[in-house]
């Protein structure tokens, strides 16, 4: 037999790329030692998990949860690790007394590593007030005096020495007579002294677990500033710098006047799905917050995390979050008047101009779209979206919601950069905006495997839990 021995190194900005937060199955803080024999690998979506049975008889489920093209990057094949392997775990332990562990960054025998470094530890001290421990944002205040070379609509560039970067925009603003920064999660708390800025980053990643993060960092001189982040459960900190939003890449491309042509494949980030000429940064990020009404916050306090689309297998719809991750795309023009989208998870039909007559109209996760062009872009205006929510947060849009989006596509045909805006006044404060790049691709679909919804009912049923699940179908997203 083979024998593994498998290390667990958890980074929170990796979690994330899944489909939910690792923290709704599995205890933070938390680690466990296991030692038995793999009997069945799941090697597909939304994620990838090995059965094994451990040295006293007891079965358990060792999981990475990553989806299988995500677990394909970091080094994993679905033959790596195969039925009759002895493996050593160590990871954190599953809620509920459920026998799983989480396992993210593996060892072999031969000392081979599968995982990814990139977000180490940066090695830069949090600044003052950013310790979760003692600091609380119910004590923080904003001195006017200091204020104002912050405010204004922002880039965040994390890992800005990285080869594919993350960036987000937040925009800080005075707000019904506060300070405060808007941001992915909503309105942010902010702290503004004559030693710099802090503000929390307060998100729900996965179905319904929130964390909370921090940013701390001071003026640089050069109309810039910069610090480093960290979450509430991790010790790792992510060097980021800020620069006025206006900036961004968009600004060094020369894009293609209308009308142009969109077919083909496109890739993802830098070194994903084969793009041809990778994007300099990863490419997607929330431009504007969730920032909720009353009544929208109404809808996000019931959601019930089971009730997320994704592990059974069923679209977010159009503006789904691909903050942590971009999917490709194969643009195919099934008819003179329709443009097909495929990505991994959905297709999309785009209509030239109007929805035929003959269309029926029902409501759905990714809506109608009707294409219109404008001077140098795109535009899909996307309406009849049934209610649901929106990636990793779960944030909720209603019946009322409607979407535009924006194509561009460079002169030379290699980049492609979208912008999606959610109109939904009734759960929103302000329109909601992704951005997200991708670049020729070599080969027509990123991922050809299909989505598993099985695992997630089969542990709906060990749980005793599904009839409640069944029960609660009329009102589902």
């Amino acid at each position: 037999m083979n024998r593994y021995v498998i290390f667990l190194s958890l980074v929170l900005a990796s979690a994330a790329q899944a489909h939910h937060s690792h923290y709704v199955d599995f205890l933070p803080n938390t680690n466990m030692e296991f030692r038995g024999t793999i009997e069945r690998v799941y090697w597909s979506n939304p994620h990838v998990r090995w059965e094994a049975v451990s040295e006293d008889g007891e079965r358990w489920q060792l999981h990475v949860q990553p989806s299988a093209t995500n677990a394909s990057r970091s080094g994993l094949a679905e033959g790596t690790f195969a039925p009759g392997d002895e493996v050593v775990v160590s990871g954190e332990v599953g809620r509920d007394g459920r026998n799983w562990v989480f396992v993210q960054h593996m060892i072999d025998g031969d000392g081979d590593e599968y995982g990814s470094d990139e977000q180490a530890s940066s090695g830069v001290s949090l600044g003052d007030g950013a310790d979760f421990s003692t600091d609380d944002p119910a004590s923080w205040s904003v001195d006017p005096d200091y204020v104002a070379p912050y405010l204004g609509e922002w880039r965040f560039v994390f890992q800005p020495e990285s080869r594919t970067p993350l960036l987000f925009d937040v925009a800080i603003i005075e707000y019904e007579g506060e300070y405060v920064v808007q941001a992915h999660g909503g309105l942010e708390d902010l702290h503004v002294d004559g030693d710099g800025i802090k503000f929390t980053l307060k998100l729900r990643m996965g179905n319904g677990v929130p964390y909370e993060g921090r940013l701390a960092g001071t003026l640089n001189g050069d109309g810039t500033f910069s610090g480093v982040y960290r979450a509430s459960n991790s010790e790792n900190e992510l060097v980021w710098t800020a620069v006025p939003a206006d900036e961004g890449p968009e600004n060094d491309v020369e894009w293609a006047r209308t009308p142009f042509r969109l077919d083909g494949a496109f890739g993802g980030r830098a070194n994903r799905g084969g793009a041809s000429t990778p994007v300099p940064f990863r490419g997607a990020f929330t431009k504007r917050a969730f920032a909720l009404t009353d009544a929208g916050a109404a809808v996000y306090a019931r959601f019930d995390p089971t009730d997320a689309p994704t592990p059974r297998c069923q679209p977010w719809g159009p503006m789904w979050d691909r903050m942590f991750g971009i999917n490709r795309v194969e643009f195919v023009h099934d008819e003179e008047s329709i443009l097909r989208m495929r990505d991994e998870w959905m297709a999309r039909d785009w209509f030239a101009d109007t929805l035929p007559d003959d269309l029926e109209i029902v409501p759905s996760a990714n809506g109608f779209g009707v294409m219109t062009w404008e001077e140098d872009h795109l535009r899909i205006d996307i309406t009849h979206l049934r209610p649901g929510v929106i990636g990793l947060m779960h944030f909720p849009y209603s019946g009322n919601a409607r979407v535009v989006e924006r194509i561009w596509l460079s002169a030379d045909g290699n980049t492609l950069r979208q912008t999606l805006t959610l109109h939904d006044p009734e759960y929103y404060h302000f329109p909601v905006v992704h951005e997200i790049w991708r670049s020729r691709g070599d080969n027509p679909l990123y991922n050809v495997d299909a989505c598993d919804p099985d695992p997630f009912y089969i542990d709906l049923y060990d749980r005793g839990v599904f009839g409640e699940y069944v029960e609660r179908s009329a009102a589902r997203p």
